[in-house]
């Protein structure tokens, strides 16, 4: 057996946990994109068109950083008639600041003029940077935004504008239900809770959120949630069980209901965070930690403090890190996106715009329904033999499931770190393009696939549903396009997945040309 210095693991441990934790849960909260901070418009004046940028209070953008590309419809390039000046920012950065807008001038006698703008921000208080933010603004809805753009990264979306969305869904989806959807017989996922009385609407969140416990993201951490909880048959631990598990299910619910809240408020997509490499190398060390103390490789052992909660601070220690632990596991459910996640979040933001700020609380339900059975299984009230040989077997079951999943977050976060023969977005619009050509020209509808490596619900997907001979009968009637939208931050793949309203993966989107034969 190999020996380490326990205490030194057990703080590097919650350390880690908690710094995962936190960190996670805070850029969950910044993942805001900065097109909803910074509110670019375009207005006609007499001689001039103003491109015009607000910029919030406590908010700048960096000047060097900010760009408009005007074109006219021949592509040739237009300067400004005037530009804003910076100020000098107190990191000697040139900016633009405080609580006012900023306007670029630009001649009306060039014809029709397409301005292309790059930017990137960031906040003071608190300090976030947002991710680089493109749009297109046209003076002229109807021209062609690939004829005007001069590098022609956005000629997507302006193909797009030629047709119309048929239906669209999120989530994992058995076969029966994505037939439905494929025959044009299921609802869009924003009107799954429309029509509903309040009761049924709270029924539903709770009820959704108690079944997120069964998705992909969410299962293979039961062994390690009861190893932290310290779940138990043992009478004289129950009360310290039900007290970690109750902690454990807190944090679930404060991080999912944040996440989920923040999501309403700014449109940060949920499950942005999974797509990051830094976030999957922690959890497999985090999860490599746990396997090798499955195997008595070194003691962590949360649960051996006795019966009864008191002031110390290992007691403290230990319900902390079981709250900790329980944001983690919020986190990871966030690439596991179900259709009533969607439409929690869907349903929130419209009671939201409508003035209902009750509508804010649904995410928080969710996550209460997906905390409820964690204070019950650290209390040990659910049925197990009798302790004795075959736990040792148990866990050493458990600990080989959990260095597998070890294995799998750093696969991922490998495959997430940049590199020139991998996945590109670039490759992405093209082959999205080519697939809107054909639908177009041939008048048979589209479906988008919109997935990414690190989304569990898109692997089950591709393995049962899409291979099952019902829906590939089904798909034959259509043109189907993968969209692998592996780093939703991009702004190219953001563009796209802005422009139909994608707040997870997978999600499906079924459209059909205007002009079609």
């Amino acid at each position: 057996m190999i020996l380490f210095p326990t205490s030194l693991l057990k703080r590097f441990s919650t350390a880690l946990l908690c710094g995962v934790a936190v960190t996670g849960l805070f850029t969950s909260l910044f993942a805001a994109k900065s097109e909803d901070i910074f509110k670019w418009t375009l207005t006609e004046e007499k001689n001039a068109w103003v491109v015009s940028v607000g910029i919030p209070a406590q908010r700048y953008l960096y000047a060097g950083q900010t760009s408009i590309d005007a074109r006219n419809s021949s592509g040739k390039e237009i300067k400004p008639l005037s530009s804003p000046v910076p100020s000098i920012h107190e990191n000697k950065d040139s900016v633009y600041s405080g609580e006012k807008v900023f306007a670029w001038k630009y001649p009306k006698d060039k014809g029709a003029l397409a301005f292309e703008i790059s930017f990137q921000g960031c906040g003071e208080s608190p300090f976030v940077c947002y991710p680089p933010g493109k749009l297109l603004l046209k003076t002229d809805k109807s021209a062609s935004a690939s004829s005007m753009s001069g590098n022609g990264k956005l000629s997507v979306i302006s193909k797009l504008e030629g047709f119309k969305v048929f239906s669209s869904i999120s989530g994992y989806l058995p076969e029966e239900e994505f037939l439905r959807f494929l025959r044009g017989n299921k609802r869009m996922s924003s009107d799954f809770l429309e029509g509903k009385s309040i009761y049924i609407i709270i029924f539903i969140v709770f009820f959704g959120g108690l079944m997120l416990n069964f998705t992909p993201c969410v299962l293979p951490l039961i062994p390690i949630n009861l190893a932290i909880i310290g779940a138990e048959m043992d009478s004289k631990s129950r009360y310290g069980g039900f007290v970690r598990g109750t902690a454990y299910g807190l944090g679930m619910a404060v991080a999912y209901g944040v996440a989920g809240m923040v999501a309403v408020l700014s449109g940060a997509r949920f499950g942005y965070l999974n797509s990051m490499s830094w976030f999957n190398f922690a959890i497999a060390t985090v999860f490599m930690i746990f396997s090798l103390a499955m195997f008595n490789i070194f003691s962590i052992d949360f649960s051996r403090f006795g019966a009864k909660i008191n002031p110390s601070a290992s007691k403290k220690g230990t319900v902390l890190m079981a709250f900790f632990l329980g944001a983690l596991a919020a986190l990871l459910a966030g690439s596991c996106i179900a259709p009533v996640v969607l439409a929690v979040l869907l349903y929130s933001a419209r009671m939201y715009s409508e003035g209902t700020l009750i509508g804010l609380l649904l995410p928080f339900l969710l996550g209460m329904g997906m905390a409820l059975p964690w204070p019950f299984a650290g209390a040990g009230l659910s049925v197990m033999p009798k302790p004795g040989k075959w736990m040792t077997w148990v866990k050493h079951t458990f600990g080989v499931m959990i260095f597998l999943f070890a294995i799998y977050y750093a696969y991922i976060g490998f495959s997430l770190l940049p590199s020139e023969e991998s996945w590109s977005p670039e490759a992405e619009l093209e082959k999205l393009g080519a697939a809107l050509d054909q639908s177009s020209k041939s008048g048979k509808p589209l479906l988008i696939d919109f997935w990414a490596s690190w989304c569990k619900n898109c692997t089950q997907m591709e393995r049962g549903t899409l291979k099952s001979p019902g829906v590939s009968k089904e798909l034959e009637d259509f043109f189907v396009v993968k969209f692998r939208a592996e780093k939703p931050s991009d702004p190219q793949i953001g563009s796209v997945l802005d422009y139909f309203d994608i707040a997870g993966f997978p999600s499906y989107v079924i459209l059909k040309p205007l002009s079609g034969k």
